[in-house]
Order: C-alpha cells, then sequence, then structure tokens
C-alpha cells in the first residue's frame, strides 16, 4: 500500500559469500542497493515495478527478479448537502 514501508530478503549464499545487489529492472532513477535486503521506505506507485536480485562470487553470477506491486490508498471522501429550510 501506498506510504508503506516494504522490505525483499535475497537470500543468496555460496562459498565465498556472494556479493549481492538490487537493481530496477526498468530504472526511473533507482539506485542500485547492495546488500540481501531490499528496503524501500513510504513507497509510492512509481516505484511499483520489477526488482532483479543479482549475486556473484568467484564461482559465478546469478540472479532471480521480484515484481513489487504499489496499491494506491482508498479515496474517502464525504459529500454534504444543505437541504433548504421550510
Amino acid at each position: 500500500m501506498e506510504g508503506d514501508s516494504v522490505e525483499v530478503n535475497c537470500n543468496a549464499t555460496g562459498i565465498p559469500d556472494a556479493t549481492v545487489i538490487w537493481r530496477k529492472v526498468q530504472g526511473d532513477g533507482y539506485n542500485p542497493t547492495k546488500g540481501n535486503l531490499l528496503t524501500i521506505s513510504k513507497i509510492s506507485r512509481a516505484q511499483a515495478g520489477e526488482y532483479r536480485c543479482t549475486a556473484n562470487n568467484t564461482c559465478g553470477v546469478d540472479s532471480t527478479v521480484m515484481h513489487i506491486h504499489g496499491q494506491c490508498k482508498n479515496i474517502i471522501f464525504q459529500m454534504l448537502t444543505k437541504t433548504p429550510a421550510v
């Protein structure tokens, strides 16, 4: 939901330890994040999309894609009406 925080963990193991980097697949200025945990504070619909977790070490490279949806909050409004005095 828009305004909430999102945390996604990329479990990458190996010997030697893997280096993990998160990137937005179709970027809109999103800076790559290093580390297993992707954290997006106060998510907006603009931040929704596919994020790729890439892990690499001296033995190779592997990646997976996670789709993050940004749902907008419901808009609640109230209509006030005046009835003419009789």
